[in-house]
Formats: C-alpha cells, sequence, structure tokens
C-alpha cells in the first residue's frame, strides 16, 4: 500500500530528525575526544613553537621536536576550562539519552498506533534535545573565553604568531547546529500528530451508479451498528453530505 504525499512528508520528517539526532551526538563524542579545540604557533629567528589544546589534553613543542602533552587537570588552567568540559559533557548525556528515547519511541509508541503517547514522548524528546544544544553554545562560548586567556601564555616576544579555533572547537559547532535542526524536526513530528488527532476519519464511498467516488464523514449514531447504501435511488441517502 503506498503512501500519500503527507504522510511521505512525516515519515521523512522523522527520518531527517534522527539521522541529525545521530550526527550530532556524534559530532560531539568526536569534539569531546579530540585534543585539538585551539592551536597555537609562535616562531621568530630563534624559537619556533607549535602547541594545541582540548578538553583533557595539552601537547606543545619546540623547534620541530615532538610534542610532550600532558592531562589538563594538572595543569593550573583558569576556571572557563573546567566549565566548557562540563557543558560539553552535560550536552553529550543528554544528546544520548534523546537520541535513544527517540528511538524507543519508533519502535515501540508508533508501532501501537498511540497517538497522545508518541505527542507527549517527542514534546519531552525535544525539550531534552533543546537543553543539549543550549549546553553546546555555552561550551563553544566559554571555550573561546577561556582561549583568548591561554594565547597570553603562549607569547614569546616578537615573531609569528597564530592562534586559532580548530577541529574539535567546530565540531561541537556541528553538534549544535545538527541537533538545533533536528529539534525543531521533532517538534513538527509532534505537530503532525496533533493535527492528525484532530481530523475525523472519512469513508470511501463508490456509488453503485457509475459516479465518481467520493469520501464522506461518517455519519454519527447512537446504535451500536449501521449500514449504508451506496446505490442511487433518487432520493439523498441517509449519513451522507
Amino acid at each position: 500500500m503506498g503512501f500519500s504525499g503527507k504522510q511521505a512528508w512525516k515519515h521523512g520528517i522523522r527520518i531527517a530528525a534522527g539521522c541529525l539526532m545521530g550526527s550530532s551526538f556524534g559530532s560531539a563524542i568526536r569534539a569531546v575526544a579530540n585534543n585539538r579545540w585551539g592551536v597555537a604557533t609562535f616562531q621568530n629567528s630563534t624559537v619556533k613553537y607549535e602547541g594545541n589544546i582540548g578538553l583533557w589534553q595539552f601537547c606543545g613543542g619546540f623547534n620541530g621536536t615532538a610534542k610532550t602533552c600532558q592531562w589538563t587537570k594538572d595543569m593550573d588552567l583558569p576556571q572557563a576550562h573546567k566549565a566548557a568540559i562540563a557543558m560539553s559533557m552535560i550536552g553529550l548525556i543528554l544528546m544520548v539519552i534523546a537520541f535513544v528515547c527517540l528511538m524507543i519511541t519508533w519502535c515501540t509508541v508508533y508501532a501501537k498506533k498511540s497517538g497522545p503517547l508518541a505527542r507527549y514522548s517527542i514534546i519531552s524528546i525535544a525539550a531534552v534535545s533543546l537543553l543539549a544544544v543550549v549546553c553546546f553554545l555555552l561550551a563553544m562560548a566559554i571555550f573561546g573565553t577561556f582561549f583568548e586567556t591561554w594565547q597570553k601564555f603562549h607569547d614569546y616576544g616578537p615573531g609569528t604568531k597564530k592562534f586559532l579555533l580548530t577541529d574539535g572547537f567546530y565540531a561541537i559547532m556541528v553538534a549544535g547546529i545538527n541537533g538545533l535542526i533536528a529539534t525543531i524536526f521533532v517538534r513538527v513530528s509532534a505537530q503532525s500528530l496533533l493535527a492528525s488527532e484532530d481530523q475525523l476519519p472519512m469513508i470511501h464511498v463508490i456509488p453503485g451508479n457509475g459516479q465518481a467516488p467520493a469520501y464522506v464523514a461518517p455519519a454519527t449514531s447512537v446504535y451500536p451498528t449501521q449500514q449504508y447504501n451506496t446505490g442511487y435511488s433518487g432520493e439523498k441517502q441517509p449519513g451522507t453530505y
């Protein structure tokens, strides 16, 4: 049995929401695990320095030698760095919860055709996803503030200097953007469920006199059963419009 255009649109929204939410927490995992959120390079006639920092590690080296790394928890870094870690981890956990709950809702609630339960479940999932997006955006803002402070510790005098936000920072940005779009799609999906509940069921009537088929609303009755005669008798049939 084929899908109508409206049904295909609804299924497309749900699939897009799931894919974007999965992409969001995948990007968040990459960001959290990456030790290159910011890169600092400095060079003059005698010194060449390269260093990079992420949430968990700082690595740096002089004059092309192998970089040495240390855990950021063992360094005396500003509290903004710890706050960026906290926001990133909270956002990641919330996005994973939202994604898992969305998959469970698809496999159970939708399968049982429970409109109200599906709608309220999806609205809750959208709220959790939105909180995750807020955490990702806060992590970006806080780390950006920290990075400006971190630059001061890598100024070795006159020379060529470069300070760049890089892989991990942009991965958390992608996580936030995809998560925001996924949240919108999830909310639209819940709204479409609400709209479908407000629509009356329609009966497909095929007249017996060769007239074009039509959809009509079923007649309401206090009786438990009611039969309809779709043949044409010259009079208006009861229960039709």
